[in-house]
């Protein structure tokens, strides 16, 4: 055996040792976080999922209204979110899965262990060295990937903290659809609902009026705000108006009313809801069919 394979085989094997070492340390700082996810993310999963099946199951019970379109519209909306959540809750169940035992210290050990072992029996010259340093290089690798995953879960762990998060509806249809006639003086309310995990204060809710649509009032705590602005939604818009909520509690509603608002034609508009508080913003559509 060359001398250059032994000095591979030896220093595969020193780093075996050290990555099997870090592993314990990697599991001390993962299991910190692991009960703490875990509770939350099983309590958020059941809170939104009897959310959205509620929200569901009131839509089924409206089927035979006016607005039927509108409602249907809203059902199939309401069920890619849940599709959607259960993409986020299974991704979410993934990122746990690096900081359990298993996936932080069982996997990547064993895989360092074997690559350890495949060093010695190299370095011992029990079977041929060649394709002894490409297994045992192949599974140090693999360890090191899956330990790494281990700590991008610790760290998302870390960094993740409770927000707010938000939903927009018309308070008058309970739905972000609504219907109403053209030339005619129709009150817009938006329903902000606070469906996130932490309480919320001094948020800024801006409602951007679409070409088409004129604001006869705004009453209440609605304010007229310039249109220059960096973080303008794409879409025409001819005026704005903002008004600021003092705080918002977990699963808390707020109705915003005031705003008055008078089609010229028929179709579709689309009105962009925008909330910005110090956690950060969002954005949400409501739309407007004039018929």
């Amino acid at each position: 055996m060359s001398q250059n394979i032994l000095q591979i085989l030896l220093l595969l094997s020193y780093l075996d040792i050290a990555l099997i070492s870090i592993t314990i340390a990697v599991y001390s700082i993962s299991v910190s976080y692991l009960g703490r996810e875990t509770s939350r993310s099983i309590s958020r999963k059941k809170k939104r999922e009897n959310e959205l099946g509620e929200t569901l199951e009131k839509l089924k019970k409206r089927l035979g209204e006016k607005q039927i379109d509108a409602i249907e519209k809203e059902m199939k909306f309401v069920q890619s979110e849940i599709v959607s959540f259960r993409r986020r809750q299974k991704s979410l169940q993934q990122n746990l899965s690096w900081l359990s035992t298993k996936g932080a210290v069982l996997i990547p050990n064993t895989l360092f262990t074997i690559s350890l072992f495949l060093s010695a029996v190299g370095i011992l010259e029990i079977w041929y060295p060649e394709p002894i340093v490409i297994l045992a290089t192949a599974f140090v690798a693999f360890g090191a990937l899956c330990l790494g995953k281990s700590l991008r879960a610790a760290e998302r762990a870390a960094l993740e903290i409770p927000r707010p998060e938000y939903e927009i509806l018309f308070a008058s249809s309970e739905l972000a659809t609504k219907r109403c006639k053209a030339k005619t003086v129709t009150p817009i309310h938006p329903l902000v609902h606070n469906i996130g995990d932490e309480r919320s204060e001094n948020l800024l809710v801006v409602i951007y009026i679409p070409k088409g649509i004129n604001a006869v009032s705004a009453g209440g705590s609605w304010q007229r705000a310039s249109m220059i602005s960096k973080a303008k939604p794409l879409g025409e818009f001819v005026e704005l108006y903002s008004q600021t909520i003092d705080f918002m509690n977990v699963d808390h509603f707020r109705a915003l009313v005031g705003l008055r608002i008078v089609a010229k034609e028929t179709g579709t508009y689309r009105f962009i809801v925008q909330i910005k508080e110090k956690t950060g913003k969002s954005a949400h559509k409501l739309t407007l069919e004039v018929v």
